[in-house]
């Protein structure tokens, strides 16, 4: 099945390699957030099939309670088939991400630059 789009606000969707990319600068609205959120849902879709999220957190500022609720209730829903790289993230917006991805169980790394996170996606079986 064919998602319904192919890019929303912030991020793109891959179907082939089944990656999610967040865009650079990417700081959206609580509604913006949400939009996204429904968006990734669309395309990761109900199999359970193994997805990953590639976020390009260069000029990201830390979110808010609401969107971090939001994101955690998406990611414990498919904890057992995600796994998410970062990049270029501020280390207060890192620490955040950090505590996020544990407290819901999520395999999830930090690295400096983009080639070192799609490295350790490719090591996770995605063709990224």
């Amino acid at each position: 099945m064919d998602p319904p789009k192919a890019k929303a606000r912030g991020y793109t969707w891959d179907p082939k390699t089944r990656i999610a990319t967040r865009q650079p600068g990417f700081n959206p609205t609580h509604e913006e957030a949400a939009a996204a959120i429904e968006a990734l849902d669309d395309w990761v879709g109900r199999e359970r099939k193994p997805f990953a999220l590639l976020l390009n957190s260069v000029q990201a500022r830390p979110v808010s309670l609401d969107e971090r609720v939001a994101f955690s209730r998406f990611l414990s829903t498919h904890r057992d088939n995600v796994v998410a790289a970062a990049f270029g993230m501020s280390p207060d917006f890192q620490q955040q991400v950090e505590m996020g991805a544990a407290a819901n169980g999520i395999r999830f790394r930090a690295f400096a630059d983009e080639a070192g996170a799609r490295a350790w996606l490719r090591e996770q079986g995605f063709a990224a």
